[in-house]
């Protein structure tokens, strides 16, 4: 599941088509901007490719190097096109592009995408994961959980000016829109355990209120350790501007259908490694065939 979350995030903080002038500023900008975490995105499908290679680990990890190396950010940018087309203008393009010729946001930036690319590594997220499991066996068993507390060294202040940026960045909506895409998993392990319909309802309710309360503290204790509240503050102005509001407005469409995202960029990979390792297309096959089966697709 682990896996899974991050990839997703990766791929939020974070469909071939012809090559135009609109295509190539796109995957300019994606390259400048690091919005596709090549690193984060190399860790979490080298462990799936490992696992599906299981008697040559080092040759999975040597086929996912070298398609990220020559193909991921050409896939990416396809998946990225449609939404942007329709939200985000070549000027917009140009304009989030020079940003990144300010060092102090590029720097900014760079931190905020690589503490949700490597959120599985926190210490933080990792409690969280644990807490939010207990959770959910509290609130089935009619019972009420443990909120997290804000840590005593984050002051009212940060703690503010962070709530703005986790709505304002679209954050807060990519989480709600994954927790409503994992409710069938929840949904069914409910239905499992004999309970009704109505029951379930209540319950996932509670759980969605369990996660709008305590994810955004999760994620203001890592930044509080990363970004300062001076360099929050300028973050989080420069994201309310009109561009960047576009830009996250494609985003949000993009991440309407988080499992069928990481479909495309799995399947994006597989058809690569059809083309140019034929001998072990079938392999990623299954590995495609298994990720439909746990996403329930």
């Amino acid at each position: 599941m682990k896996k899974f979350m991050t990839l997703i995030l990766a791929a939020v903080m974070c469909l071939p088509l012809m090559a135009d002038a609109y295509r190539d500023a796109l995957l300019h900008y994606l390259k400048v901007s690091n919005t596709v975490n090549t690193e984060a995105f190399s860790q979490s499908i080298e462990q799936l490719a490992e696992s599906a290679f299981a008697d040559n680990p080092q040759l999975g990890k040597k086929i996912v190097s070298e398609y990220i190396e020559t193909q991921l950010m050409e896939d990416m940018t396809d998946i990225f096109l449609p939404a942007y087309r329709k939200y985000v203008s070549e000027s917009d393009i140009k304009q989030l592009e020079n940003m990144y010729n300010d060092p102090h946001f590029a720097q900014i930036q760079k931190k905020s995408i690589d503490i949700a690319s490597n959120l599985q590594d926190k210490p933080e997220f990792s409690e969280f994961m644990t807490q939010y499991q207990q959770a959910i066996q509290v609130i089935m068993q009619d019972g009420t959980p443990e909120d997290l507390q804000r840590p005593v060294s984050v002051s009212g202040e940060y703690a503010r000016v962070f709530n703005d940026y986790y709505v304002n960045s679209g954050t807060k909506e990519i989480i709600n829109s994954s927790f409503r895409q994992v409710m069938d998993v929840l949904q069914n392990a409910f239905k499992e355990q004999g309970i009704g319909d109505q029951k379930t309802k209540q319950l996932l309710t509670r759980v969605q209120q369990y996660t709008d309360k305590n994810m955004p503290v999760m994620l203001m204790s890592i930044f509080n350790k990363e970004i300062t509240l001076r360099d929050l503050q300028y973050l989080t102005e420069i994201i309310t501007r009109e561009p960047n509001q576009h830009a996250i407005r494609a985003s949000l469409e993009m991440t309407s259908d988080l499992m069928g995202l990481v479909l495309q960029i799995m399947e994006g990979m597989d058809k690569w490694v059809n083309v140019h390792y034929p001998q072990h297309g079938k392999t990623f096959d299954e590995l495609i065939k298994q990720t439909r089966a746990l996403l329930n697709r």
